[in-house]
């Protein structure tokens, strides 16, 4: 049986070679340094599938997919395989929140009962920002329902499921990250608006943006390319992952997309398609409770700062899936990746070594040009 001991440490000291090697590497076209590395790290890591791609200067600089979206009959991934977001559906449906609040249709500070009137009242009240920061008090998940199999044919539907049970704590006190709170947002956005959440999200969000194969996953829809969701077991056998219903938590973990579709959002961002750059940096301030804690989790959004420069982003692990979203604003540079399993082991990031072989030193923000493909001296 295979073992999976100290596989970080080899992706990190090959990493650390490729980077050593950069004199060699780079006078190839960055291509093939990429290719190199996620090779390494989908033998090393024995996943499924992986997808990876990078955007610099508003241009897809990069894209690769490897291994199968169906391990039974042997289809192979592509940047067109679409798989499930998980938790990068929350910043997409902040965004589309702070599109409202453009437009002054809602304000941060009131309380969620001015617009999803069915939510029963609670001890406190519960502002649209205490939602998106996650300091609601609203419980998280019980057992069972993080692969919850049931139907919700409506948001309403997937809020009664939370929706008569008392505040775990007071909201704006304490953070407690959680994924069915925001389908209280996507209650907002459709009462607001008088579109449904996935109409909303289609006009606004994914055609502004691009993104023509992004959807809610519905789980009863054909949907071409669909990648099928792994899980590993404590022996380390892939296993097929259990089935799960996204209907119950569509604005926090139900949308699915391609590679390239997912790097088109992070781009809309930078580019300011979506939202002004005033209203992104203010998803972009730290969480502080009355404790003194700050908390680096903005509107949908976390954020800090590495060798690289300041970040910010999502992660995600869903039901047979994760995924990462990074994005450095000063370098113009969005890397994001996606994979179908979810494991028990640690998986690593490939979207911050990617960012690592193009944005460190002799790095594609130096010396590439995308437009030529060329490597230019300073």
């Amino acid at each position: 049986m295979k073992t999976f001991i100290n596989f970080n440490l080899m992706i990190k000291s090959a990493l650390i070679l490729l980077l050593i090697s950069s004199v060699t590497l780079f006078a190839q076209p960055f291509e093939k340094t990429l290719d190199k590395y996620l090779e390494l790290y989908k033998t090393s890591n024995n996943v499924p599938s992986v997808c990876a791609g990078a955007v610099v200067n508003g241009r897809i600089a990069w894209t690769s997919a490897l291994g199968f979206a169906d391990l039974e009959n042997s289809v192979k991934t592509s940047d067109k395989t679409v798989y499930r977001l998980a938790s990068i559906s929350k910043p997409i449906t902040a965004v589309a929140i702070m599109q409202l609040v453009e437009k002054k249709k809602i304000n941060l500070d009131d309380d969620v009962r001015k617009y999803v009137h069915y939510f029963p009242k609670k001890k406190w009240n519960i502002t649209i920002r205490q939602l998106l920061t996650h300091t609601s008090g609203i419980r998280s998940y019980k057992p069972g329902e993080f692969d919850s199999k049931n139907y919700y044919p409506k948001i309403k539907d997937a809020i009664e499921v939370l929706a008569n049970d008392s505040l775990d704590s007071k909201p704006g006190t304490k953070y407690n990250y959680n994924t069915l709170a925001y389908n209280l947002l996507a209650a907002v956005i459709e009462n607001v608006s008088g579109m449904t959440f996935s109409e909303y999200l289609e006009a606004n969000i994914f055609i502004p943006s691009e993104m023509a194969l992004t959807k809610l996953e519905f789980q009863s829809d054909i949907v071409p390319n669909r990648a099928h969701g792994y899980i590993r077991n404590d022996k380390g056998i892939v296993q097929n992952a259990p089935l799960a219903d996204l209907s119950s938590k569509y604005a926090g973990g139900g949308i699915i997309s391609t590679i390239e579709d997912l790097l088109k959002f992070g781009e809309a961002l930078l580019s300011n398609k979506l939202i002004s750059k005033t209203t992104l940096d203010s998803m972009l301030r730290p969480t502080v409770l009355p404790s003194g804690q700050v908390i680096n989790y903005g509107y949908g959004l976390g954020f800090g700062t590495d060798s690289l420069g300041s970040y910010f982003g999502h992660s995600a692990g869903g039901t047979g899936f994760c995924a990462n979203l990074v994005i450095y604003p000063k370098s113009k540079a969005v890397f994001a990746y996606l994979m179908n399993i979810r494991d028990n082991k640690e998986l690593g990031n490939p979207s911050l070594d990617i960012a690592a072989i193009l944005l460190g030193k002799g790095g594609i923000d130096k010396t590439f040009d995308i437009v030529s493909h060329k490597y230019l001296q300073k």
